[in-house]
């Protein structure tokens, strides 16, 4: 790919139209200009996102089956893109994700690449590196956040991981392997691509620096609190992909799965977030679920492309270079840090707004949907959990260290701190 590939990028929804809003709102700030969207969603039409940039130019494909696979599939065949990238309607990516993400492409030997993901908090790390055997198991890769990518090849025994909130495909290879397996409804999809992929000769590589905020919202699987409703689709999932790929391991990968999921639920009851009979219930619908006996549907077929046009997010397709405002003051003076930074968001710039407390509260950080990010917590609070839990210092000199740990992912042109402290 001598000049830049055109990216689509696919957004499946379901009941989380807040969350899509958000989502939305933060694509104006990606450094990447060639990328489309395209949301397959069980809303009447996206008409909630209003007039917020770029919202015009997506297209929408209605469906109102709860099964992911098949509605990525949607997103797949509705796509003009030469490179097709995933990202849920609970994530919030960095300015400088898909320009990182689908650098390795213009290798001919990758089919798909991966980032780091952050958790709720928007500082820890939720997934990093990852590989995996024919079991499904995973197991850590240690990669530098900071450092370069990393492509790999299967090696016989394991395979590099992707996480379906922050991934990217080569299109033709995903079409030729047929998308993703709808067998699947929650659980091990993704893995199952990769490994497909992996089987078929093509490379993945994993790039620390596409981030990805991933707030797992409440679902048909889990609530908000990452409490499970049912194990039964993680049952049923296990079963097939070992029918898939692992039948021979398929007892010993069970026997781990009823270890794994019955610790989980101990340690949820063992801070009051489950009771004796819940663990109970939920372990029986672990059982329904591996109770399921599988049919292997064979060999896929390629997956359709509706001749539809590429229509970029942002008009004219133009690459950007996000330069950030730093907004800093005490909690008293939100509403005012807030004014100011819709006004400086209004002009097309981007903000992140630090709103600190007197106090040594941990630090959090996420994307507000009018527009700009925000990090919170205490002025002598830490921001990363190898700092010492209390810190010495003033205002300006806890932005800047901030700023700092952010100059990874987002580059700052000036703070405006007057008035806001």
């Amino acid at each position: 790919m001598s000049k830049a590939p055109s990216v689509s990028l696919v957004i499946v929804s379901r009941n989380r139209p807040a969350g899509l809003k958000r989502l939305v709102s933060a694509l104006r700030f990606q450094s990447y200009g060639m990328f489309e969207v395209i949301v397959v969603s069980n809303y009447a039409d996206t008409s909630f996102l209003g007039d917020l940039p770029g919202a015009a130019a997506i297209r929408h494909v209605f469906m109102d089956v709860p099964n992911i696979s098949k509605a990525r599939n949607l997103g797949i065949e509705h796509s003009a893109g030469d490179i097709i990238a995933f990202c849920d309607d609970d994530a919030v990516p960095e300015p400088m994700w898909l320009e990182r993400l689908i650098a390795p492409f213009a290798d001919p030997a990758v089919a798909s690449t991966g980032g780091f993901v952050r958790g709720r908090n928007g500082l820890n790390y939720q997934w990093q590196a990852l590989k995996c055997d024919r079991a499904g198991e995973d197991y850590p890769v240690e990669m530098e956040p900071d450092g370069p990518a990393k492509t790999f090849m299967f090696d016989g025994t394991y395979f590099a991981k992707v996480q379906g909130t922050n991934c990217a495909f080569r299109a033709s290879a995903l079409r030729g392997i047929g998308g993703f397996d709808e067998n699947y409804r929650f659980f091990l999809d993704e893995t199952d691509v990769a490994l497909t992929l992996a089987l078929a000769g093509w490379a993945t590589a994993i790039v620390p620096q596409a981030e990805v905020q991933h707030g797992f919202e409440e679902s048909a699987e889990r609530t908000k609190n990452r409490i499970p409703k049912t194990l039964k689709n993680i049952g049923a999932s296990k079963v097939y992909f070992m029918a898939k790929f692992g039948a021979e391991q398929q007892e010993k990968a069970l026997h781990k799965l009823r270890h794994n999921q019955h610790c989980r639920l101990l340690r949820l009851m063992q801070d009051g977030f489950l009771g004796p009979s819940d663990v109970r219930r939920l372990m029986a619908t672990l059982e329904e679920g591996i109770n399921v006996r599988p049919t292997i549907d064979g060999k896929p077929e390629l997956l359709d492309r509706k001749p539809v046009d590429f229509v970029p997010f942002r008009e004219g397709g133009t690459p950007q270079e996000p330069v950030f405002i730093a907004v800093a003051g005490n909690i008293v003076r939100a509403k005012k840090m807030q004014a100011f930074a819709m006004d400086i968001v209004s002009q097309g710039k981007a903000v992140t707004v630090f709103r600190f407390t007197y106090t040594t509260l941990f630090h959090k950080r996420f994307f507000d949907a009018r527009g700009y990010w925000v990090q919170t917590g205490g002025l002598f609070g830490r921001s990363h959990r190898t700092r010492s839990i209390f810190w010495i210092g003033g205002l300006r000199k806890r932005v800047n260290m901030e700023i700092k740990s952010l100059s990874g992912q987002r580059s700052f042109e000036g703070i405006q701190i007057a008035g806001f402290f």
